[in-house]
């Protein structure tokens, strides 16, 4: 599996079954620091920044 697939949704409204679909996809995810991703409310990027994951 792509280790991408989280980059594509980090501005993405967060859910906790995809999130779990997330980590049992790829333990490894690679993330662009292109992109801003805190300008989102309650999305992926926010919940992994505020959280111990």
């Amino acid at each position: 599996h792509s280790p991408h697939i989280l980059h594509f949704e980090l501005n993405e409204q967060f859910s906790e079954k995809r999130w779990e679909q997330l980590k049992h996809i790829s333990a490894f995810h690679k993330l662009n620091h292109h992109i801003d991703y805190s300008s989102g409310v309650n999305t992926f990027y926010k919940f992994i920044v505020s959280s111990k994951v």
